[in-house]
């Protein structure tokens, strides 16, 4: 894949495909989470939920595989007794043990099934962007900017990962805002992480401005 392909954002599975091998498990096992969390309101089983969290959980080290694991078997046994259901099987997807990049290629098609392809596919394509953001630019942060004002930036940055908007799984645009200024107050330049941080729109855990603060893979 070129640069500009990856930009245009117009086929989540052709940068899923490019991430394979790129990626980390976590940031992959975070974004199939986010695009589940795009049908939350169509899912009619706790289980179903549950596995999503588990998902999240599992990704940030918050439980073992094993765990999260017993979520997905917990949302596919959910979906059999209620019938097929492309919503319930992507919040069973997004719990396999298989492999996160196997996962997210199950998830975005089940996703795309229960949204339809149209709907779907931007939405995909938004969160794989700001999860993983410019793969062909990597940027490092300089750790004066961390430091700055007894580490204001990285208590700014945990919040902001912390603190999301329920049950959506979004960051608060609020505090991505205040944390662009708190960077720029500190030095901070660099147009293409201002600009992410004040762009609007939306952003989830494994935002890759956030985990390049965090200092998060």
């Amino acid at each position: 894949m070129r640069q500009q392909r990856w930009l245009i954002r117009e086929d989540p599975m052709v940068m899923l495909d490019y991430l394979q091998g790129v990626a980390s498990e976590r940031k992959l096992r975070l974004a199939s989470a986010a695009i589940c969390r795009l049908i939350w309101a169509h899912l009619r089983s706790k289980r179903s939920r549950a596995a999503i969290e588990a998902a999240e959980m599992y990704a940030d080290g918050r439980i073992d595989k094993k765990t999260m694991l017993r979520a997905g078997k917990s949302a596919q046994a959910a979906r059999r007794a209620r019938g097929f259901q492309s919503f319930a099987s992507a919040a069973r997807d997004v719990a396999l043990g298989a492999g996160a990049a196997y996962s997210a290629h199950l998830v975005l098609g089940a996703v795309a099934n229960a949204l339809g392809r149209d709907r779907a596919s931007p939405a995909q394509c938004t969160i794989f962007f700001d999860v993983f953001g410019n793969p062909f630019r990597p940027l490092t942060i300089a750790p004066a900017l961390l430091s700055w004002n007894d580490g204001t930036i990285i208590k700014l940055a945990q919040l902001a990962y912390d603190e999301r908007i329920l049950p959506a799984g979004t960051l608060d645009n609020t505090r991505l805002l205040i944390l662009a200024d708190a960077l720029e107050e500190a030095g901070c330049t660099d147009e293409q992480i201002l600009t992410h941080l004040r762009g609007g729109g939306e952003h989830y855990r494994g935002c890759w401005v956030i985990d390049l603060l965090l200092g998060k893979e």
